[in-house]
Order: C-alpha cells, then structure tokens, then sequence
C-alpha cells in the first residue's frame, strides 16, 4: 500500500500539478494514461486494505493502517480539488481523478466504519458541495420553519448556519461537524416547530452554543422576574427543571464538542437558582425569628370598611395595577393592608388569605366591585 500511495503522491504533486501542464490541452495521450494510474494504484490499495482486513493479527494495526489511508487520501483529495478550474482543458481529468481518489475513500468509510476516523479533517470537495446544499436549505428554512419563530431564536440559529456555509477553510471542519450540521438541516426540514418545540430540538441535538444557552436562560428569567414570592419562582424553576429533565437528548453529538453538554449548563443554571432562593429564604426564616415583633394595631387604628376580603383584594389589585398604589413590593401591601383594614366578617384579616383572593378573584366579588367603583364615580360627579 505504500507503495500505491506514494505513486499517487508523485502524480499529483509532479505529474498532473497545473505548474507542469501547462500547455497540454484535453487531446494529450497522457490524460489516459494519469486516468488509468490512479485507477489501477486505488484498486491496488482496495485490495491491499481487504487482504489485510482478513489475515490481520493485530486489530490496532488495521486501525493505524486505516487512519494513515484515510489521512493520504483527503490530502490527495484537496489537492486535485485545488487544481480544478472549469476554464481549464485538463478539468475533466482532475474530476475523474478526484472521483477515483473519493471512490477508495467511500469504501474505506462504508468498510471499516468502526475504524474510520470521524475527527479527521474533511476533504474540500466535499465541504464545498456540502456548503452549497446547506446554503439552499437555509434559504427554505428562513421562509417556512424560522417564520413564526422568535427573530432571536432566528437569529442565533441562522448565524451559526450560515458561519458554516462561509467556512473558507480556515476552520477545521471534521467529519462528525459535518454529519451534525447535515442531520440538524434535515432535522428542522421535516418538522413545523413553534418557539418551544426548537428549542426542545436544539437540547435533542445538544446545540450547546453559548448564545443559545444564553436566550434559553434569559427566557426562564422572564418567567420568574413575572413572579412575586420566592415560593412561586422555586415552582417555576422546579418545573423547567422537571420539564428538561424529561426531553430526550441524542447520545455521542455536540454542535461545539469540548464545550460542556447543554443539558448539563442549564440543569446547573437551574439548581443554582433554586439554592440562591432557598439560601435567602433561610436567611429571612433567620432574620425574622430573631425580629421583635411588630407592636399589634389595635381595632380602634384600623380602617373600616364595608368591602368584603375578596372585594378588597380586588380594589388593591385594581389600584396597583392602575397605578394608585405604586409599591414594587406586593407581599409587603398586601401585608400592611391586611393589618389595617377591618372587615364586617373579619376583625383581623390574615395576609395569605387577602393574597389568595388577589390572584384568583371570583367573578360575584368582580362584578360588585364595578357597581361600587362606579357608585364612587357618580359621586366624584355630583361634587
């Protein structure tokens, strides 16, 4: 085998290299005879690799064996590919060549794909044809998949896509990138996804960019800053969490291999959130057991009203929603209000039960509400 490659090498390098043919046109007798080299050298190597594949005594020494052909050949490869120009009499010649040099690289794959070496750099060809169906695929994907979708979401997707596409060799693209980009495309082709369903995709096929990581945070953050008390954001939390833990994620794929798996980022983001609020929880647990306690307000201070608990806690949410009453803090007036008001069924008024009511009013309570609010307006009108 060595032998075989080291006559591809020298008609490549020497022979057919566009510095020593120029001149030569499509009628020159030795395109033939380069054509049938290659030929006869890759079947040489073909049987050389079966031989050996049967009589091997030691397994590690096919796989270096493999390795080494496999690396000869994408060098090879990119080579011929370098020399191909469509204005050039000799371009059906390379590509013939180029098709019999990818031909022994196929089988090699298909053969040996136990052995064949996914990190190894893919050929240039190859990329480019690859870089081309993509591109057209994007172009599908933006009109119909990514329509409806969230432009961030969009837009971080897209420009990884494209960053692909543009690829101009400085990037080291291997084989398992290439099988990740293609089956991810494929993936997003076949399917019509709403925001959710994406990103449920995107922690499927382990798409553990930073930027995604990033929006998939931020999106859980808005759910939580939506909520009042500690206890409903840890619910929100424990529900993301629970809700991730069940999406399936498929074993052995990274879009960015040495970065961490995305499941695992954001499990992490989670519990420590979930800590952070348990921590301060305890610390006010803490801090209000060693409180004194604050003097009670006696029946006397308290203002009376003739509004029943649940219309109260509508008149508050009305108020504060209006912004009548602008404290940032809701726990802290339903609070204070539950300590100052006086109801005809309840002296004392306990502040869970004001705040139940205040985000599950009952439609009776509602509508007596808009009666009194508008006995109040008619009464604003006649002063």
């Amino acid at each position: 085998m060595k032998n075989s490659l080291e006559k591809l090498y020298y008609l490549i390098n020497v022979r057919i290299n566009t510095v020593n043919t120029v001149g030569i046109d499509a009628s020159c007798r030795f395109l033939e005879i380069w054509i049938n080299e290659t030929t006869s050298e890759t079947d040489s190597i073909r049987t050389y690799l079966l031989k050996k594949s049967v009589d091997i005594e030691n397994e590690q020494s096919l796989v270096l064996l493999i390795y080494q052909c496999q690396s000869a050949l994408i060098r090879l490869l990119d080579k011929v590919f370098s020399y191909m120009d469509p204005a050039s009499p000799l371009n059906g010649t390379y590509d013939t060549i180029l098709k019999r040099l990818e031909k022994l690289l196929h089988f090699i794959e298909c053969h040996y794909p136990k052995y064949f070496n996914k990190e190894e750099k893919v050929p240039d060809h190859l990329l480019h044809a690859t870089q081309t169906l993509i591109k057209k695929e994007l172009r599908h994907l933006e009109k119909t998949v990514f329509a409806g979708t969230d432009p961030r979401l969009k837009k971080i997707l897209c420009s990884h896509l494209q960053r692909f596409t543009q690829n101009n060799n400085e990037e080291f693209i291997c084989y398992k990138k290439l099988a990740y980009v293609k089956e991810l495309v494929a993936e997003l082709k076949d399917m019509s996804l709403a925001c959710q369903q994406l990103m449920d995709l995107l922690i499927y096929m382990n798409f553990n960019t930073s930027d995604f990581f990033q929006y998939y945070v931020a999106n859980l953050g808005v759910e939580i800053a939506a909520c009042n008390l500690p206890a409903q954001k840890r619910d929100v939390l424990l529900s993301a969490f629970k809700s991730l833990n069940q999406l399936q994620e498929k074993p052995g794929i990274a879009f960015k291999p040495k970065m961490k798996n995305l499941k695992e980022q954001i499990r992490a983001w989670i519990s420590e959130e979930i800590n952070y609020l348990d921590q301060q929880q305890a610390y006010f647990t803490v801090f209000n057991e060693h409180s004194p306690p604050a003097p009670e307000i006696i029946d006397e201070e308290k203002l009376h009203t003739s509004l029943s608990v649940q219309q109260l806690a509508v008149f508050i949410r009305a108020a504060r929603d209006a912004g009548v009453l602008t404290n940032k803090n809701q726990t802290a007036l339903l609070k204070a209000v539950a300590s100052i008001f006086h109801t005809p069924n309840a002296n004392s008024i306990s502040a869970e039960s004001l705040r139940s009511k205040y985000y599950t009013p009952e439609p009776s309570a509602l509508d007596s509400v808009k009666d009194i609010l508008m006995k109040m307006f008619n009464k604003v009108q006649s002063y």
